[in-house]
């Protein structure tokens, strides 16, 4: 038990661990994995260097969603994203469709839904968030934008000229995103979530992203 407390409280960390382990792979053996699988473990490490972005460096994300977007007031170290709901979205939901698209990096209908959702982060950060907080910046927009949409464009392209694709894979993956989101992510945050959840985020998970004066304008 102690030692899933110390993931829960630090699984973005051993993100980081894993991503620069993972780098190290590539680096050393490229030659030796497939094309295809190398690109969805690049996929992969976009999400977890997205993740060091949103809680690590410069972090806050729990900030930036809870009183940010939700506009949550003292209880938003834990309301509506609660430290255990964000660890089961990410580590526990999350991780596993990217795990499973490295293992059978030759189901191409599942590497293009993993592209998709890639992408589909800076449009979450990008527009959404930004656009609720009046920011040019929230946690992970950086990686969102340079990042994931670029490795995810690269894979989408290397698939359509490296394979024989039908046409209805790509609007079938599309429309696949939605309910996967829905799944994975929107699913567990309702169904932990708990204005006096005992699960409240670190301070080191908050303060990296002040915005306190645009959460106190936006209520105005």
């Amino acid at each position: 038990m102690r030692l899933l407390h110390a993931w829960m409280r630090n699984w973005y960390y051993v993100g980081g661990v894993i991503f620069a382990a993972m780098a190290i792979l590539i680096a050393l053996f490229a030659d030796a994995i497939d094309p295809m699988r190398r690109i969805m473990m690049a996929l992969f490490m976009c999400l977890l260097l997205h993740e060091f972005e949103e809680y690590a460096a410069p972090g806050g994300f729990p900030s930036a969603w809870n009183a940010g977007v939700s506009g949550a007031g003292e209880n938003a170290d834990r309301f509506p994203l609660n430290a255990k709901s964000a660890f089961i979205v990410n580590v526990c939901c999350v991780y596993p469709i990217y795990i499973l698209g490295i293992v059978l990096s030759g189901v191409h209908f599942l590497s293009i839904v993993i592209a998709y959702m890639t992408m589909a982060q800076v449009l979450m950060h990008g527009i959404v968030m930004n656009r609720k907080m009046g920011t040019l910046y929230n946690p992970g927009v950086v990686t969102a934008a340079f990042v994931m949409v670029p490795v995810g464009i690269y894979a989408l392209w290397f698939i359509g000229t490296s394979f024989d694709i039908p046409s209805w894979y790509w609007w079938a993956a599309l429309a696949t995103c939605p309910f996967i989101v829905a799944l994975t992510i929107a699913l567990p945050i309702r169904a932990c979530q708990d204005e006096n959840s005992p699960h409240v985020f670190p301070e080191r998970d908050t303060r990296g992203f002040s915005i306190k004066g645009k959460v106190a304008r936006l209520r105005r």
